[in-house]
């Protein structure tokens, strides 16, 4: 008889639009101001410092990922989540950049409402424009991997469309050369 491990399976993680994303969104951006606003008050209440204390606030909040893999017409970044279900994380891709919320339970012992949650927040900026569209989240092993494709980009080949020929239309060029 053999025994032979088999890798732990990939679970999607959930990438929400709509309503959903808007929530996600909004409740960060009011995590930000409300900590950007603590930072006005303890920095003396200066004015004309808004925009230092909202990036201080976002940094504070929020994991920056720096590394953004890319193969093809494809981006690929990965996060730590150590310890968070798939359920429990929320990833929103817009065209620039994602924002990830993995929310983890302070007790596995404590059940309902007795559970306290807390959110790590992850950002990622793309080097390129992505197609939201095309967005895939999964995690495996502790790690959160998003998926997105280029803007423009063409699903077979990886190049813009504006840039792909067909072989007809390349013969064509050829000739009248």
């Amino acid at each position: 008889m053999s025994s032979s491990k088999q890798a732990p399976a990939s679970e999607m993680a959930n990438i929400v639009s709509g309503d959903k994303k808007d929530a996600l969104l909004g409740e960060f951006r009011d995590m930000v101001s409300k900590r950007a606003y603590e930072l006005f008050v303890q920095l003396g209440r200066v004015d004309g410092d808004d925009l230092t204390h909202w990036f201080r606030a976002e940094d504070e909040l929020c994991v920056k990922i720096p590394e953004v893999q890319q193969s093809g017409a494809w981006y690929t970044v990965s996060a730590p989540v150590v310890g968070v279900p798939a359920d429990h994380i929320k990833v929103s891709v817009e065209d620039g950049g994602a924002l990830i919320s993995a929310e983890k339970g302070s007790d596995e012992s404590q059940s309902g409402e007795n559970r306290q949650y807390t959110s790590t927040y992850y950002s990622v900026r793309f080097p390129e424009s992505v197609s939201p569209e095309t967005a895939s989240a999964y995690l495996k092993n502790g790690t959160l991997t998003i998926v997105a494709r280029k803007a423009g980009a063409s699903e077979a080949v990886g190049e813009p469309l504006a840039t792909q020929l067909t072989g007809k239309q390349r013969s064509n060029k050829r000739a009248k050369r």
